[in-house]
């Protein structure tokens, strides 16, 4: 519904003015019509027929203009009955009883149609505005409910209950300094230091609403306190047209229900706000925890076992042999390369968290960047067979390289992490439904259903047998973060054909093909 005006007492303020007069003008005119064609009829139309004409106009009039019009009609309508219908004819004389007490009756008839037509009028435009208040404030309850912003929220507050009341509106709410103006309908500049000190004092006191201008000399302000259940919220400020001097007493009650429905929509959103704080705290403290519960583990299981090594060699290197010291030399390699992608990983995650990745896109080949990220896993697959399909009709893709061959380097990882020596890792890439796929499959040990849905979450491990194998949790998330910004999406799932997982990649074709 379009939101107007709420219609008051003040309404009727340029009826009393010219539009009054013009009503009564008109009435003046139909009356003066009826009269002419009456006379001219005068040998076909009964005078009883024409002062029923004169009462349907006195009823008109009270049902289009109201009282004062009804009444002036009444009053001319009894001289032209006089002065055209009774004798003697075109003089305002009276030359009979019978005729003195039929136009007393007629007069009489007239005035109480007049006052019954008028009270009858009064009593819709009551409905009608009772009606178009319930429907404003049936509206502004639906419009608070769809809220939880408080900016958005405060905004709408102010502009719906100024509209309503054609007052301009201001809701004042605690701030670090005091009672400060949160939002304003129209636009205005700050309020004066003794409107904040009138809004504060309603604030600090709770008081019900102060009276406007009169009982407080200086003062064109109407201050409502914004009371809930938790205490006072606030305050709302009413200043009237400047072509009225003030709210009606209908308007500051309006205003109070007003007031009344926008704290509880403040209170809600500012409960709504501590939540998500509440909830961010606790996440925060969560992923601290787990954080420090990994790297209790997955740091000092590298940094033991390359202390270990170094510290064999320091102590004992002299009675090791060439391939002895090959081994340990290589262990602290293979610990210290484990470590690095723990550190990378932490820290793409935190890039993650704060929004901090910026993306150098470029057109990229999927061959390219899938064979540079075997090469950097070329000693993690070692154990491996790699089997490569990416067919050359695939076109190039706007993407990252860096991040790219990063993704696919942790989907790398986690394959050899949960196969067997000597099964081979399949990479297969299509054009399908207007999209690129590109699927890593492997031959291990596969993923628990239950597990599927979590695979991509932070620190999330999958447990098989009871024991969880060695990792951080954090591979497949940055993997997921990466290619999301990248425009792409990945999903997990287990092969049909046989045990093993199969990661999808999918990303948009630059290159739709022809239908």
């Amino acid at each position: 519904m379009a939101l107007s005006p709420i219609p008051t007492s003040a309404d009727d303020y340029s009826q009393k003015n010219f539009p009054m007069l013009q009503r009564c003008l008109i009435s003046a005119i139909v009356v003066g019509l009826i009269s002419m064609i009456g006379d001219f009829f005068r040998d076909f139309v009964d005078p009883v027929g024409v002062a029923m004409i004169y009462m349907s106009a006195v009823v008109i009039s009270a049902i289009l203009y109201g009282t004062l019009p009804s009444l002036f009609t009444s009053l001319i309508s009894i001289l032209c009955y006089d002065f055209f219908f009774t004798d003697p004819i075109y003089r305002f004389e009276i030359a009979s009883s019978t005729d003195v007490i039929g136009l007393a009756l007629f007069g009489a008839s007239a005035v109480v149609t007049s006052q019954v037509a008028s009270r009858g009028r009064a009593q819709r435009k009551l409905a009608e505005r009772r009606e178009k208040v319930n429907a404003g404030l049936y509206w502004f309850s639906r419009q608070l409910s769809g809220l939880n912003a408080a900016e958005e929220l405060l905004a709408l507050c102010a502009e719906a209950i100024g509209t309503m009341l054609r007052a301009r509106t201001g809701i004042f709410l605690p701030r670090t300094k005091g009672l400060a103006l949160a939002s304003c309908f129209p636009e205005q500049d700050p309020p004066d230091a003794h409107i904040l000190d009138e809004a504060t004092q309603v604030w600090r006191s709770d008081t019900p609403p102060a009276s406007m201008a009169g009982e407080r000399p200086g003062s064109s302000w109407l201050f409502v306190p914004l009371r809930t259940s938790r205490g006072n919220l606030g305050v709302l400020g009413l200043s009237p047209d400047p072509l009225r001097p003030s709210l009606t007493e209908q308007e500051q009650q309006l205003s109070t229900t007003l007031a009344d429905l926008a704290a509880v929509a403040i209170e809600r959103a500012h409960l709504a706000e501590e939540l998500d704080r509440v909830k961010l705290t606790r996440a925060a403290d969560q992923l601290k925890s787990v954080i420090l519960a990994s790297l209790s583990h997955d740091l000092r299981t590298p940094l033991t076992s390359i202390l270990g090594a170094l510290s064999s060699l320091h102590l004992y290197g002299a009675q090791f042999d060439a391939a002895m010291r090959a081994d340990l030399i290589e262990t602290a390699h293979d610990e210290a390369e484990r470590l690095t992608r723990f550190v990378n990983n932490l820290l793409d995650l935190s890039r993650l968290g704060s929004g901090a990745i910026k993306l150098a896109i470029c057109p990229v080949d999927l061959s390219d960047v899938m064979a540079t990220a075997v090469r950097r896993a070329e000693k993690m697959l070692r154990a491996h067979k790699i089997d490569i399909d990416i067919p050359q009709t695939i076109p190039l893709l706007p993407l990252d390289p860096v991040l790219m061959e990063q993704s696919l380097f942790n989907i790398l990882d986690n394959a050899v992490k949960y196969s067997s020596s000597g099964t081979v890792i399949q990479i297969r890439g299509e054009r399908k439904d207007g999209a690129i796929l590109l699927t890593i499959s492997d031959e291990g040990i596969g993923i628990p259903e239950a597990d599927i849905e979590n695979i991509f979450d932070q620190f999330y491990r999958v447990n098989h047998s009871g024991a969880k194998l060695a990792g951080t949790g954090l591979g497949l998330t940055v993997c997921r973060g990466f290619i999301e910004a990248q425009g792409g999406q990945i999903t997990a799932g287990n092969r049909k054909d046989r045990d093993g997982s199969v990661f999808t990649i999918r990303f948009p074709d630059p290159v739709p093909v022809p239908a």
